[in-house]
């Protein structure tokens, strides 16, 4: 993005830019423009006046106070803006997480301030308007006041409230607060309007956010127990939220309803962030712009913007690039697994699992392959045929046996199944009826009876694939009806049981519940008195500053009335060691003037001694004659003119001789 304006748009040079340096500008929080309450003067003069804007700035994340800032823009371009500190006040905690505006919607020009720090409770800040008057005006600063008189008043803040249970909100945006509970649990508050903020809305209704399961059932249960949700995003006017959980699944909602309402607030899977690097997960941002046809300004479908990058190899080197979708079109991009197929390696509907089989992980079976499978069906159906035969023998010989005329065996044994065939159309019409309604009575117990024959008949179904119905190893009829009877009892002991437990965990979760809110009403008192113990230990902590201030007053004024005979003592033993220190630099000093005296008659006498009569030239011009000596080297360097030039423009410290390099102490005009 960078690169976009550095290199194509060459507009971006053209903006005006300003700068402003303090340490109180720093952790930038948020910035709303500046506007007049409805009703007062100030509104008529700005319009009638030159269009200028202002703005307030809320600086100080990160630290234990909050600075207000006022910025007002320059008249004309060649002139400087204003920046105007407003006010300092401490934010609540040690650590300031975020903070911002909450501008009125109703009335113009109401402002209000909501912060949140570490381990601590939401606070909201109400703002006063207030009117700068004639009187603030005649300060020393008169020329910044009438720049800024235009403005006719200014925004303070005086009194705060806390607002419950709010300890974990991450993100403020427009006139909500949202917050992830340390169950997991995405929620959000709605604020009053700025105009009905008080201390009577200490305790705002919440409304929870359900997340989509993923898959039906008790995995679907699971699985939603160990969702982890990372960050939130959410637009300005509350009806758009994007949340990330820490595998990188973003739930969504462009329809959420209002606080209060019956309808739930359900947030549906829209995708999965390609990055497996945790630096690149959240969004940055969440909007809806508005498209302005003609006169007619019409809202557009919900934007993203997220940090990305989709490289294999993520590190924390690597930038990253910012992507801005349209929230459905990076659902389809990114194939919604709730609308797709499940995984296709463990069934459960997972956006981080596969959606379907790649086509190289995708193999053709072999003929064999194919041959046992084809084998392996023929098989079964003819184990599930010859298991339907024998129940229906088994019906058939227990309604012959319940026949009075019909004599009983000892041991009765399950026929073949030729003869079997042979028995069943051999009797009459009336048997064959009653066998029916028999059969029918019996379904669910021969389900049963099936799948016990099936699991005794194991091995022996295999051997067995001509149909000859010799099996002698088969229970008898008695033993599997007590058998079923007493899978009837124990199904019936498992239900009551079942149903037993059931009844006991919603008791306990009733009571779980109802304990939970005794908890939180507990917690909320406890809150409340830890605030108001809070209040009244900063307030015994400023008498206690004071305090010590007076004390530490009157402890050095009593020292001071005690101590003045030994202070002048010291005095006096400090000036007389000045006045020698003193004495003897005067007696070196003299010293050295007459040793550089001596010198500079030296050097002059053995100037007008010298046998060389020719002339020296300037150093620095080249044209005139040197008359200007170097004390105390006596070198001839300068002339009259370009001595004193010299010595003022020189970059060392200290000027040097340029023939010898040694410090001048002073220049001396030599007369011929």
């Amino acid at each position: 993005m960078l690169e976009f304006l550095d290199g194509d748009d060459e507009d971006f040079q053209q903006f005006q830019k300003h700068f402003h340096g303090n340490s109180k500008l720093r952790g930038f929080a948020d910035v709303t423009t500046y506007v007049p309450p409805v009703g007062s003067s100030v509104q008529e003069q700005q319009e009638s006046a030159r269009k200028r804007s202002a703005y307030y700035i809320l600086t100080g994340l990160g630290v234990g106070n909050l600075n207000l800032w006022r910025f007002v823009e320059p008249e004309r371009y060649d002139q400087e803006p204003i920046w105007e500190h407003l006010q300092n006040f401490v934010a609540g905690g040690n650590t300031a997480m975020m903070a911002a505006f909450l501008p009125s919607s109703a009335s113009p020009g109401v402002l209000a301030i909501a912060a949140v720090c570490r381990d601590k409770n939401l606070r909201v800040w109400p703002m006063e308007y207030t009117k700068t008057s004639s009187g603030d005006e005649g300060n020393d600063d008169s020329a910044e006041a009438e720049d800024t008189s235009f403005l006719g008043g200014v925004h303070t803040v005086n009194s705060h409230f806390n607002i419950q249970n709010t300890t974990d909100i991450v993100a403020i945006h427009g006139q909500y607060a949202y917050g992830i509970s340390l169950m997991g649990e995405a929620y959000r508050i709605c604020f009053p309007d700025s105009t009905n903020l008080n201390s009577s809305c200490e305790r705002l209704p919440r409304q929870v956010f359900e997340l989509e399961k993923l898959g039906g059932g008790g995995i679907s249960k699971s699985r939603r127990s160990n969702v982890m949700l990372e960050s939130l995003a959410a637009s300005d006017d509350g009806k758009t939220i994007v949340v990330v959980s820490s595998e990188g699944i973003f739930y969504y909602s462009n329809k959420l309803p209002d606080i209060g309402s019956s309808d739930a607030a359900h947030l549906r899977i829209i995708g999965k962030n390609a990055s497996e690097n945790t630096l690149f997960k959240a969004p940055m941002k969440v909007y809806t712009p508005k498209i302005k046809s003609k006169d007619n300004k019409v809202k557009s479908e919900a934007m993203m913007t997220v940090v990305t990058n989709p490289s294999d190899e993520d590190s924390d080197e690597e930038g990253g690039y910012i992507n801005v979708d349209p929230t459905e079109t990076f659902a389809a991009r990114w194939m919604v697994p709730s609308r797709g197929q499940d995984c296709w390696v463990c069934g459960v509907r997972n956006a981080s699992h596969w959606v379907g089989p790649p086509e190289s992980k995708v193999k053709e079976p072999s003929r064999a392959q194919l041959e046992a499978q084809q084998k392996e069906k023929m098989r079964s159906q003819r184990r599930q045929d010859r298991l339907a035969k024998r129940a229906k023998d088994a019906a058939a010989q227990r309604n012959n046996t319940s026949d009075p005329e019909t004599p009983v065996a000892a041991k009765p044994k399950t026929t073949p199944r030729s003869s079997a065939k042979k028995a069943v159309k051999s009797q009459p019409n009336v048997q064959t009826s009653a066998t029916t309604a028999n059969v029918s009575a019996e379904k669910r117990p021969l389900a049963d009876l099936t799948r016990r024959l099936s699991q005794n008949s194991g091995a022996g179904d295999d051997d067995d694939e001509d149909y000859t119905g010799s099996d002698d190893n088969t229970p008898s009829i008695a033993s599997l009806l007590s058998e079923l009877e007493h899978f009837k009892k124990r199904n019936a002991e498992i239900k009551t049981e079942w149903q037993r437990r059931l009844l006991g965990e919603r008791q306990l979760r009733r009571k779980w519940k109802q304990r939970e809110e005794e908890f939180l009403d507990q917690l909320n008192d406890s809150l409340t008195k830890l605030d108001a113990a809070e209040v009244e230990v900063d307030r015994l902590r400023v008498l206690l500053r004071d305090a010590e201030k007076r004390f530490a007053f009157e402890k050095a004024r009593v020292e001071q009335e005690n101590s003045v005979k030994s202070r002048y003592e010291q005095l006096c033993e400090q000036m007389n060691d000045k006045m020698a220190l003193v004495a003897d630099q005067k007696r070196l000093l003299e010293q050295t003037t007459r040793s550089l005296l001596k010198e500079v008659d030296r050097n002059v006498h053995a100037l007008k001694n010298a046998v060389i009569l020719e002339k020296t030239e300037c150093v620095v011009c080249k044209d005139q004659q040197a008359v200007t000596a170097v004390v105390p080297c006596g070198h001839l360097c300068f002339c009259e003119q370009d001595a004193e030039t010299y010595r003022r423009n020189c970059t060392a410290q200290y000027p040097t001789c340029p023939i010898c390099q040694q410090e001048i102490v002073s220049l001396l005009r030599i007369y011929t």
